[in-house]
């Protein structure tokens, strides 16, 4: 690793995730169906948002699973002054909008 970049590690040791779900994991609403995942509410937004944002500031991010032993994702961020892409440009009209708005409120996001 680029010493100019930070890199965070989030391991888990859960059922771990087929190989064949690994490349759309961090598409838009895909959903990996778990074996107890019981009355867990699910949007499939989430690693897509992950994604979207460290993207947005310069970063990457990976998975790696394995059936039984669990998940390690990672993911890196340039250190130092923010780097955001020409993408993030536009957020702040993006977070103006009614669209969005009614997100946060039916989720429960909030501005940071």
């Amino acid at each position: 690793m680029n010493e100019d970049f930070c890199l965070i590690e989030i391991i888990d040791d859960g059922e771990g995730i087929p190989a064949n779900n690994l490349s759309s994991i961090f598409d838009k609403f895909y959903q990996v169906k778990a074996k107890h995942s019981g009355n867990v509410r699910s949007t499939g937004l989430g690693l897509a948002y992950c994604k979207m944002a460290i993207e947005v500031h310069g970063g990457k991010i990976s998975v790696e699973s394995e059936l039984g032993k669990g998940s390690s994702f990672s993911f890196s961020l340039p250190k130092g002054k923010s780097t955001l892409t020409e993408q993030a440009l536009p957020i702040k009209e993006i977070a103006k909008s009614y669209h969005y708005r009614m997100m946060i409120k039916l989720f429960g996001w909030f501005y940071l």
